[in-house]
């Protein structure tokens, strides 16, 4: 669901397990799925979710000491910011991403450096952004492993060093790969250019980005956060053109679309309340079936402590008399059978006392097998 951008779907999936976590032993597929659930709802838009997802994410390596996880968490928290446009909180996390990027891999050293170029770039520090898009490109190959994050990083950052060529080559490879986006990357890159459109006059990329997205929401209606980024960009350019009709239409459909998710927001909140309710109902059965387990291991602890304290009782008093009718062979043999006796049935009830399984588990089961009654009669009495 993830790879076919269904990541409404991804997050279903996921939720419960991630909700859930703590009553797994450590696997790295922890990780991965909070990672997972991060990427999804950052697709989503929803970033501070997606923040607390890789937070987690990272005290679990933290716990467990696996630092190759390290920087990859930081990065994607990083981004979450980046998203928010907090881009002090960005800088600093995408330098403890730096920081622990000796025990991660080269893939990642693209993400870093491509990110932290972004970042100086918003910052309006183009000369270090410059310094960044180098190294991610020409020692982390992030054109590679990366290709329309540092194709969008590299058109966005020639432009605003005035590089216009380069600028047009990298805006071209951009549009031809727009369809192929996934829903937050493509609002990234058909906003980031818009920008650059609106402040160039370039009115042919501005309606050719306004053209891909309403194709967009005809392929993809269910993508209402996208609906919203073109009502804005589509009020932006009716600003620009100073058109009152165009401008109330983008008003209409930025309403229509907030209203879209806040009703998504709430169906949400409902299917989130389901799960929780079904995983508290979970939780409260396993609580009411370990109390029942120590309530019946209690009760027949209580009710076996008589029954062995009797064998044993009859133990010692055998062997007393056994010490006073020395010189008599037949008592003593009447007492060693009874001692024997004792002896098997003091053995069976602590096998029982130490079958704690079936006592957990409440079901202690009674054997149906064939006795004689006037023998056990006998027993109890010689006992």
């Amino acid at each position: 669901h993830y790879q076919e951008g269904n990541f409404r779907k991804t997050i279903e999936i996921l939720e419960p397990v991630v909700l859930d976590y703590q009553s797994y032993p450590y696997s790295s597929r922890l990780i991965s799925c909070f990672n997972l659930m991060g990427v999804a709802t950052h697709c989503e838009t929803d970033y501070s979710v997606s923040r607390n997802y890789y937070l987690t994410a990272l005290k679990i390596a933290q716990a467990n000491h696996i630092t190759f996880y390290y920087s990859y968490e930081y990065n994607n928290i990083a981004l979450s910011y980046l998203a928010q446009n907090s881009y002090e909180k960005g800088m600093h996390y995408i330098g403890k991403a730096e920081e622990y990027l000796s025990y991660s891999d080269e893939e990642m050293g693209a993400y870093i450096y491509v990110n932290k170029s972004i970042i100086y770039r918003h910052l309006n520090r183009f000369d270090d952004a410059l310094k960044m898009y180098e190294l991610a490109t020409k020692k982390y190959h992030a054109e590679i492993y990366i290709p329309d994050d540092t194709l969008l990083c590299s058109a966005i950052l020639f432009y605003k060093l005035n590089q216009m060529e380069k600028y047009t080559i990298c805006k071209q490879k951009l549009l031809a790969k727009l369809d192929d986006m996934y829903a937050a990357e493509y609002m990234d890159a058909c906003r980031e250019l818009f920008e650059c459109g609106l402040d160039s006059d370039d009115d042919t990329l501005l309606t050719t980005i306004l053209s891909s997205m309403n194709h967009y929401m005809e392929t993809h209606p269910a993508e209402i956060k996208v609906g919203l980024t073109v009502a804005d960009l589509q009020y932006m350019y009716a600003t620009k053109k100073n058109d009152t009709s165009a401008l109330i239409e983008a008003l209409e459909q930025k309403n229509t679309y907030k209203d879209m998710i806040i009703h998504y927001s709430e169906e949400t909140r409902v299917q989130s309340l389901n799960q929780y309710q079904e995983i508290n109902s979970q939780l409260q059965e396993a609580i009411e079936s370990k109390e029942k387990a120590s309530r019946v291991k209690s009760q027949f602890l209580a009710n076996m402590s008589h029954d062995i304290r009797t064998p044993i009782n009859g133990i010692m008093g055998m062997l007393e008399i056994i010490r006073k009718v020395k010189d008599d062979p037949d008592k003593m043999d009447d007492c060693l059978n009874k001692i024997e006796l004792s002896s098997n049935h003091l053995l069976s009830l602590v096998n029982d006392v130490l079958d704690m399984e079936r006592l957990e588990s409440g079901h202690i089961k009674l054997p149906q097998e064939s006795f004689s009654l006037e023998q056990v009669c006998k027993e109890a009495l010689n006992v």
